[in-house]
């Protein structure tokens, strides 16, 4: 993220400041009085919507100002603001790659300790965030969730005092950054078809039998966990997954259950991408399913997608979390459910 707009802020106005006796300056090349030093610098704090407790901003504002003491002749500053009587100096930034550059850095030696030392930073960045996920959607954006998922993002990042190099950590989903924010700010805001959340009292609803807990036999297959699955007339095994979304099967699989009437048009919820294990993503059509017998339960209101590329049949959250407890307990391969 570039900063130079911050500077743009702070400098958009005339700063053709009365001078008076004993003020510190900026002047040209040639040593000649031009601008007033505290004026740009509190226009750099106000840019930055800071204050002057704000070390980091005072730090900054104090770099840019002196990168800017001493840079331009005077011949090039009188042509400036002729052609642009209340943006001179912002012009004479914005033409200046080299300049641009010093400031930068007066922003980048800061945000490697602390990125969001300000509410304009965080505000810019909290901005650049929304039109980020806008612009790269995999599914369908819930537009009212866009900002408050960056608003809480960002509120976590600036309590955390990321810096440029730890913020690369909200895109490893193996770090306490991202699974944080993934926690605390509810993923992505994309509309998913799928609702699958955490148990609540209300899921036992969905689960009958004639026993509350109930202990189903497991077997290992190359490290998978797998067990039978019964719904209708099919009988198969599946791989538990405590990792996986929903259920997920093949297309194939899910073909003979719109054959069998097990599902039907009216339950299809529509399409949804999931990753899997290896990170390859899949888009899935997802259906709700009713009827799904483990052991001694059976289990309705469940979430399944179907994909031609899926091989093996997962039995994810949208099923253990309608129990209230589950388990395993590896001495008696026995999976354990308690509704």
């Amino acid at each position: 993220m570039r900063f130079l707009t911050l500077i743009l802020l702070f400098i958009a106005g005339s700063v053709s400041a009365q001078f008076t006796d004993g003020e510190q300056y900026v002047r040209s090349r040639e040593w000649k009085i031009v601008w007033s030093k505290s004026t740009l610098f509190w226009r750099c704090i106000n840019g930055m919507k800071a204050d002057a407790s704000n070390k980091e901003a005072v730090q900054i504002c104090n770099c840019q100002v002196d990168a800017i003491d001493g840079y331009f002749p005077m011949k090039k500053i009188k042509e400036y603001e002729r052609l642009y009587p209340n943006f001179s100096l912002a012009k004479l930034i914005e033409k200046d790659t080299l300049l641009q550059a010093r400031i930068d850095q007066c922003y980048k030696d800061i945000s490697q300790t602390n990125l969001f030392f300000s509410p304009a930073q965080i505000l810019a960045y909290r901005d650049s965030m929304a039109a980020y996920i806008r612009g790269n959607q995999k599914e369908k954006l819930d537009e009212s969730k866009i900002n408050p998922y960056c608003d809480c993002a960002v509120s976590i990042m600036t309590k955390r005092k990321i810096n440029t190099q730890t913020i690369k950590d909200m895109n490893d989903p193996n770090s306490m950054l991202f699974n944080e924010i993934a926690y605390r700010c509810g993923g992505y805001p994309y509309k998913k078809v799928s609702p699958t959340t955490s148990w609540r009292a209300t899921d036992s609803l969905d689960v009958t039998s004639n026993r509350k807990i109930d202990s189903i036999d497991v077997i290992t297959v190359s490290a998978m966990t797998k067990l039978k699955v019964k719904i209708g007339p099919l009988v198969n095994v599946w791989m538990l997954d405590c990792g996986a979304t929903d259920m997920l099967v093949s297309d194939t699989m899910i073909n003979k259950l719109l054959q069998l009437k097990l599902v039907s048009g009216n339950d299809f919820l529509g399409q949804q991408t999931y990753t899997l294990a290896s990170g390859k993503e899949i888009l899935c059509d997802v259906y709700r399913i009713n009827n799904v017998q483990v052991g001694k339960f059976t289990v309705n209101n469940l979430v399944i997608g179907a994909s031609k590329e899926a091989d093996t049949f997962l039995l994810g959250k949208t099923f253990l979390n309608k129990f209230r407890r589950w388990s395993i307990d590896n001495q008696s391969n026995q999976l354990i459910l308690e509704k």
